[in-house]
C-alpha cells in the first residue's frame, strides 16, 4: 500500500475565497514552475538568513535589500520586481481553489480528515496571503509573502521512502497527478 503525502503550507483554516480582478492565468497558472522553483529558492535564501516569513523583512526596506541582494547574486533567477505581481496572484489562485476543494469536500487538511467541511472556518486558512492582499503595498517582499513556499506532491512507501516527487501541482492537476503515481507504482 502507498502513502501519498501532499506538503501543503497552512496555517490551519482560514477564510472566504480573495476576489481581486486579476488578469486570467494561462492553464489556472500565473508563472511557470522555473518561477515556482525559483522563488521557493529565494525563500531558502531567506531562511538560511533566518528571516523568511520574519517580521523583520518590513522594517527598513529589508524585504526588498535581500529581494535584490539575492537576484544579483544568482544572475539565472526568472525573479524580478515585474514578477512579484504575478507571484502573489498565484498565491491568491491556489488559496482560493484549496478552499474549494475543501469545501466540496475533495480534499481534507491533515488531522482534520473526518471534520464535514461544511463545519470548517476558512477565515484563518493561508491568512497570511489574505494579510498580504490588505497590506499598504501588497508587492512588498515581506513577511506575509515570504511565509510559505509553492506546495508539491511526495509519494512515499510504506517505509517513508520517497518514491516520487513532483514539485508543483495546481488543484487542477493534482487529483490527475495523484491517479498517474498510483498507476505507476
Amino acid at each position: 500500500m502507498l502513502k501519498l503525502k501532499i506538503t501543503k503550507s497552512t496555517d490551519g483554516i482560514q477564510g472566504d475565497s480573495i476576489e481581486k480582478k486579476e488578469p486570467d492565468p494561462v492553464n489556472g497558472e500565473f508563472i511557470n514552475d522555473k518561477n515556482k522553483q525559483d522563488w521557493n529558492d529565494f525563500l531558502s535564501f531567506l531562511k538560511t538568513k533566518g528571516v523568511q516569513g520574519n517580521p523583520e523583512l518590513d522594517k527598513g526596506n529589508l524585504g526588498n535589500i535581500y529581494f535584490d541582494q539575492y537576484v544579483k547574486q544568482n544572475p539565472n533567477t526568472t525573479l524580478s520586481k515585474e514578477l512579484i505581481p504575478k507571484i502573489r496572484q498565484q498565491y491568491v489562485a491556489e488559496r482560493n481553489n484549496a478552499i474549494k476543494e475543501l469545501k466540496l469536500g475533495k480534499s481534507k487538511l491533515q488531522g482534520q480528515e473526518n471534520i464535514n467541511p461544511e463545519s470548517l472556518d476558512f477565515s484563518r486558512f493561508m491568512r497570511h496571503i489574505v494579510d498580504n492582499e490588505n497590506s499598504k503595498d501588497p508587492n512588498y517582499i515581506g513577511q506575509h509573502l515570504t511565509r510559505t513556499p509553492f506546495a508539491g506532491i511526495i509519494l512515499h512507501d510504506k517505509a517513508g521512502k520517497v518514491l516520487e516527487s513532483r514539485p508543483f501541482q495546481t488543484i487542477n492537476n493534482v487529483e490527475k497527478t495523484i491517479n498517474e503515481m498510483r498507476q505507476k507504482y
